[in-house]
């Protein structure tokens, strides 16, 4: 539906954002549309030049033109009469207003200025509540249904149709509810197939306006200053009238000869406002003036709105309609309830079609013919004999209708021909048809990436709903995932401008999920919401399931709309995805839906003029249901990498199966070993049932080593899965001890060690990498790093596809019994590529030498990351990099103590980490940080007894590239030697010295080791 917006919310119009945002930003002339609709009408206008035309038109025009309404009043569940279930005085309020002010026999038309009474005219229009439904019944023309919303906006319309609707051909539709946003109004304009109109929404379903109860009609629930002219306002536009002031300034136009250009619109009662150089029809119903303020349409707008009515073929059909006059009670009257079966889908091609009827008449029905048509060939009739008082209703089974299993559509349509044994005297309620679909069924798993659309694609196999038959789902050629150009499937609601929330459905085939365990769905999406100024569209999408084989949606699994939708940032650019960073990928278990045989996926599209929506690799994985099936699921011992030479071995086995499994063959060695093998029989193992099971305790060497199990013969029968009995699991035991300080810089590493890949290289004691899948994992690379030497730990996410593994860098076993304090400083580098894609580092301690672990540090995504990039990351120099403390003296005094890295993957961005320091200190910003490499530092100096923290000593901090043993030596002023002590395996420790029996004077300190040798002088006091 277009929208305009009620007379006291200038600032709300709906035509100004419309054309503004999809045309004038899009390189679309902003007259485009407006310009279409405008040659249409004058052509109408030359056309009356035609005396046989003007004759016809003036007869016309002598005549009161009678359109029949129909109010849908969509409220929140309130009785009626309050609320937003607003009364039947202010709907037959509001029809009064409208008829006063269409024939212009309102009060207020005294008021119309002189200059404009000689173009106010009667549009000789008046609105009738309809008379009849659609099928022939009684009615007041008010229909009242609960919304499924507190309140609606602009792309709700067809949600409101969808609760409530009556064929725009005969009525016009009017929805009475609660607007969000402060909106009033909003009218769909007339849609033609002449000339200039072919870009107009076909949607006969939204066809109509709808008003907020608040300002429909003067009376009941209405505003107190409303006086029912924003239902007149948008009924203009429905009958094809533009805003008086051409939606711009005084270059812009309604089209309209007899009103005034005018700069903009009125706001208030603005008495005497001129622009353009005259004075401004401010009083028009089309301007946005107050309610009190209007009172006219002119004879020119007549002419536009009678054009529209006679041509436009949802709008002349009104003239005629049904809905007018008052459904006559014959004495024998059935009619047409409901079709109760076929329904809009159906999943089977055995059809019994079922109907409600009812007795419309006088007399009692004792019998009735219907009979029943298929592709429009009679193939049943049906003689019942229900004895129906009048009001009364029956349903009517007919026989079995085969039309076998093929995906095809079809078209049904119900007969009365004849009511006790007589002609129905009422045949306006006697047919009812519908359409419905048999929907393909297909097999699983489903991949689909739209690469190659065979018979088995779901372009061939689904069904793409596209209800005004403009826009919707269709391929073309964009960057996927991969950031590779191939095809992908997209709604281009960059383009599509018209239609405001128009649905666009993708339904797959039916899919059945009985015999299944597990099934799961994943799709990828890409969209960014489209931005003007402050405005931002808001496109929707919804995934919805079903297991009727899409008659209806039995679960939402996904909805998003404007930025909560967007995987970008929002652009005024038509949106193309670009690489990975651009797209998200969702999962949802289907696990509740195993079992059920018809169970179908959609995928909707909801139009805001706004971007483009991108849909690319739609997968459904399953895993089957079997009888016998028992499968190793995890290794519970021997870790991965642990310094544990008898490990017992600990493997967690499950039933997968539906049968109860009372015994198995268990085989199983260690390296080259012999095998051993046994049936084990010790308990039963129920269906979805799992029990850990232990081998007896090895004795290992140091070194790599390979567990091999191999489960069979469940229940002394084969295995239906075999695939998942057999494990070979590789782990690694090492002995390696170091203490701290620790240094590790990657500089003097040629590569990490892979122990699960046996590549034990090292310049002295290792740390290793668990690399669980064996693929992408830690390695040392030379990068813009810290410092001279510029050689990292680095591990390639943004190529690692295998989302959710993980990847551990460890310390050797690290001795902490000599300190009382610990912790450790590290520098990491992240780029985060988006949000949809944010790795995890996590710094793990081990108290068991790793076999179990906790986690002391932990972050992800933006949390991680030192800034963002959609390319492969790569520092490029310290600004890159980020300094972390980890406080680690809750372990120190501890001596089996294993600190790891570890990265779980989202397929995000390349991660760095480098100069690793343990200090056998808890402070934040040790001295030693402080200091150049291969330095020291001496404080206090000048040194007062009793002035460093109360314990008297002299300080002395080293910043060293790596350990060695370091000798201090302390002479006099005439180079006595007064001390000389060796400090072992030195690094960045601060040591404490006693000097308090020197006396005062001046000392030499000369500090002896590997890289260093320097002499400073001390001056005690």
């Amino acid at each position: 539906m277009f929208s305009t917006y009620a007379q006291t919310t200038p600032d709300k119009c709906a035509t100004v954002p419309f054309n503004d945002k999809l045309n004038i930003n899009r390189g679309i002339a902003p007259q485009k549309k407006k310009d279409s609709f405008e040659q249409w009408i004058n052509a109408k206008k030359k056309d009356r030049v035609n005396e046989a035309l003007r004759t016809l038109d003036t007869k016309q025009d002598a005549e009161v033109l009678r359109v029949p309404v129909v109010v849908h009043v969509i409220h929140r569940g309130e009785a009626e009469g309050q609320g937003t279930n607003i009364p039947l005085e202010q709907i037959e309020d509001q029809i009064r207003i409208l008829n006063e002010d269409f024939r212009r026999q309102n009060a207020d038309q005294v008021q119309t200025l002189p200059i404009f009474q000689p173009v106010a005219a009667d549009i000789m229009i008046e609105f009738v509540l309809a008379k009849q439904t659609p099928d022939g019944f009684l009615t007041n023309g008010i229909t009242r249904t609960q919304g499924e919303q507190q309140s609606y906006g602009l792309n709700s319309a067809s949600s409101l149709s969808n609760l409530s609707y009556w064929p725009a051909e005969d009525y016009f539709n009017i929805w009475v509810v609660p607007l969000s946003n402060s909106y009033l109004g909003y009218a769909q304009f007339p849609v033609s197939s002449l000339e200039g109109l072919e870009n107009s929404s076909n949607n006969r379903e939204t066809d109509g306006i709808v008003i907020d109860y608040r300002y429909f009609g003067s009376v009941g629930n209405a505003a107190s200053n409303s006086l029912g002219r924003t239902t007149t306002h948008e009924v203009g536009h429905f009958f094809g009238l533009r805003h008086i002031w051409g939606d711009g300034d005084c270059s812009a136009d309604d089209f309209v000869t007899d009103t005034p250009l005018q700069a903009a619109e009125s706001d208030g009662c603005p008495f005497g406002q001129e622009s353009c150089g005259s004075p401004d029809m401010y009083q028009n119903y089309m301007d946005y003036t107050d309610d009190v303020c209007m009172n006219l349409f002119t004879q020119d707008q007549k002419d536009r709105m009678l054009i529209v009515l006679f041509n436009s073929p949802r709008r002349a059909s009104l003239l005629n309609s049904p809905g007018l006059d008052t459904p006559v009670i014959a004495d024998n009257d059935a009619g047409i309830e409901e079709i109760i079966s076929p329904l809009q889908s159906e999943c089977s091609g055995q059809i019994t079609p079922i109907l409600e009827i009812l007795n419309a008449g006088s007399e009692t029905i004792n019998s009735v013919s219907v009979h029943l048509y298929l592709q429009g060939n009679l193939i049943s009739e049906l003689q019942a004999n229900p004895s129906l008082s009048t009001g009364e209703t029956a349903i009517l089974t007919f026989p079995l209708v085969e039309l076998g299993q093929n995906f095809d559509f079809f078209d049904m349509e119900f007969r009365i021909v004849q009511v006790n044994d007589t002609v129905d005297e009422n045949s306006q309620n006697n047919v009812r048809s519908i359409s419905f679909i048999i929907p393909q069924t297909a097999n699983l798993p489903l991949e689909e990436n739209f690469e190659d659309i065979n018979a088995n694609s779901i372009l061939n196999t689904g069904i793409i709903r596209n209800p005004d038959e403009l826009t919707t789902w269709s391929l073309t050629d964009a960057p996927g995932f991969d950031g590779q150009v191939n095809q992908l499937l997209y709604l281009n609601y960059y383009d599509y401008d018209t239609g405001l929330g128009e649905r666009d459905y993708l339904y797959t085939p039916i899919y059945d999920l009985s015999g299944l365990r597990e099934a799961q769905l994943s799709f990828r999406y890409a969209y960014a919401p489209y931005r003007e100024n402050n405005d931002i569209s808001n496109d929707g999408f919804i995934v919805g399931i079903s297991t009727n084989c899409g008659a209806t949606i039995e679960e939402i699994l996904f909805e998003a709309s404007g930025t909560e939708l967007g995987t970008m940032e929002a652009s005024n650019a038509s949106f193309v995805p670009t690489s990975r960073a651009d797209w998200r990928k969702l999962e949802f278990s289907l696990d509740k839906y195993v079992g059920q045989p018809n169970v179908q996926l959609v995928f909707i599209g909801i139009n805001d003029f706004g971007n483009n929506l991108y849909l690319d690799d739609i997968q459904i994985s399953i895993e089957e249901e079997r009888a016998l099936d028992i499968a190793i699921t995890d290794v519970q011992s021997p870790t991965l990498l642990s310094c544990n030479t008898t490990p017992i071995p600990e493997i967690l086995v499950q039933n997968n199966g539906s049968t109860t499994i009372n015994s198995f063959e268990v085989s199983y060695q260690i390296d080259e070993q012999s095998p051993t093998s046994f049936v084990y029989n010790a308990f039963p193992l129920n269906p979805g049932e799992s029990r850990e099971f232990t081998f007896e305790q090895m004795e290992l060497a140091v070194g790599l080593h390979t567990l091999s199990v191999t489960l069979s013969d469940p229940n002394s029968r084969t295995d239906e899965q075999p695939l998942n009995n057999q494990l070979d699991y590789t782990f690694y035991v090492d002995d390696q001890i170091d203490i701290i300080p620790l240094l590790q810089d990657f500089n003097q590493v040629g590569e990490l060690v892979d122990v699960l890949q046996g590549n034990e290289i090292g310049d002295e004691i290792d740390w290793l990498v668990v690399n669980p899948d064996g693929q992408t994992t830690w390695q040392v690379a030379d990068t813009a790093g810290i410092g001279e030497n510029n050689a990292t730990a680095f591990i390639n996410l943004y190529e690692y596809q295998l989302i959710g593994t993980s990847d551990l860098l460890v310390s050797p076993t690290l001795d902490l019994t000599t300190t009382d304090e610990a912790s450790v400083f590290f520098k990491i580098s992240y780029a985060l590529l988006s949000d949809s894609y944010a790795d995890t580092l996590r710094l793990k301690v081990s108290t068991d030498c790793g076999l179990t672990y906790e986690t002391v540090y932990e972050r992800a995504g933006a949390d991680l990351a030192i800034t963002t990039s959609t390319e492969a990351w790569i520092p490029q120099g310290e600004a890159d990099w980020r300094q972390e403390f980890v406080n680690l003296s809750d372990y120190a005094g501890m001596a089996d103590v294993r600190v790891a890295f570890e990265v779980v993957n989202a397929y995000g961005n390349n991660l760095y980490l480098d100069d690793i320091e343990f200090y056998n200190s808890a402070e934040q910003e040790p001295v030693a940080r402080k200091l150049k490499e291969n330095d020291y530092r001496v404080f206090p100096n000048p040194y007062f007894a009793n002035s460093v923290g109360g314990d008297g000593l002299l300080k002395i901090a080293f910043n060293l590239p790596s350990r060695e043993d370091v000798t201090i030596i302390l002479l006099d002023s005439q180079g006595k030697l007064l001390s000389s002590q060796l400090y072992p395996s030195t690094l960045n420790q601060t040591y404490g010295l006693d000097l308090s029996t020197l006396s005062s004077g001046m000392y030499i300190f000369k500090v002896v080791g590997r890289s260093i040798n320097k002499t400073s002088k001390l001056l005690k006091q």
